[in-house]
């Protein structure tokens, strides 16, 4: 468990990376990443593996061939796994970039990848630093909001063109809302604890998954409607977690507190309590007693 004193030691902020995980001063609270990772992104995702599935199967399977029980059996599990083959040899070559801009961030002396699409993202980054006069204030620091009560791990504080600024590295194929969000929700943070305004912004420095190259977007503006959502997001994460915890809808427990009272009445009880406005429209005895209830009742 790794710990951390912020707000000038006033809250400690512990947090244990093996399950990335945050307590604040011995009590749980949500992260960033965590709080975020509710929206939901699985269409895309979908239609994305079932594409990598197809094309292995056009790749495999030739024209002309005979393919017993055992073939086809082994063509379709290797196709049931073919976008998890796809992400890991992706993920290789932007992690591999991601680790050399941590590592020049930290003031590590580290060379260049020998691989040539990561060398080519490491040397983008670098020309990218340079021409925006980057320089590096800290990396890695520990967050925590005592106004919303969540923690993270901010990536980079820096002096970008002469205005402070953060930065988060991402290795992904896109920028989605999550990470505007989780954006808005450091700089929240940041802010509160520091107290400085941070008139640069938020950046986000996109390391592609399967060339490397690091695309670097500013955003500049939408923090407060970016913000609002993240809150959106944070209440949720919390409901759904109180709901894995078994603290959700006991449906036995609500079944038995919804159930209509037990009466021990017998049906001619019934049938005396019931107002002279309600119709009885069951056999023909009925209709002979309801005839002359309304003969015997004044105008």
């Amino acid at each position: 468990m790794e710990t951390y004193k912020l707000y000038n030691g006033e809250v400690t902020l512990c947090f244990n990376p093996g399950r990335h995980t945050y307590y604040v001063n011995d009590k749980w609270v949500p992260g960033v990443t965590g709080a975020v990772g509710v929206i939901d992104r699985s269409a895309p995702l979908m239609w994305w593996a079932v594409n990598q599935s197809l094309d292995y199967l056009r790749g495999a399977i030739k024209p002309g061939v005979r393919y017993d029980e055992v073939a086809l059996e082994h063509l379709f599990r290797e196709a049931k796994t073919a976008h998890r083959r796809k992400s890991e040899e992706s993920l290789k070559i932007g992690e591999v970039v991601h680790q050399w801009i941590e590592a020049k961030i930290k003031g590590r002396n580290s060379s260049l990848p020998f691989n040539e699409q990561a060398r080519k993202g490491c040397q983008a980054f670098s020309r990218w630093a340079r021409e925006n006069r980057v320089q590096f204030v800290r990396s890695e620091a520990k967050i925590y909001s005592k106004k919303y009560h969540y923690a993270g791990t901010l990536d980079v504080e820096a002096l970008v063109n002469g205005k402070l600024s953060i930065i988060d590295v991402k290795v992904s194929n896109g920028i989605y809302l999550g990470m505007q969000l989780q954006m808005a929700a450091y700089l929240q943070a940041r802010t509160e604890e520091s107290g400085n305004p941070y008139p640069g912004g938020r950046y986000i420095i996109r390391v592609d998954k399967q060339t490397g190259e690091p695309e670097a977007a500013h955003l500049a503006d939408r923090l407060e409607t970016d913000f609002e959502a993240f809150l959106g997001a944070l209440a949720l994460y919390r409901r759904v977690r109180e709901d894995r915890n078994g603290n959700g809808f006991n449906r036995r427990a609500r079944e038995q507190t919804l159930d209509p009272p037990k009466t021990s009445l017998s049906p001619r009880s019934l049938a005396l309590v019931t107002p002279k406005s309600s119709k009885v429209l069951a056999g023909p005895g009925n209709r002979r007693k309801n005839s002359q209830r309304q003969r015997q009742s004044p105008e």
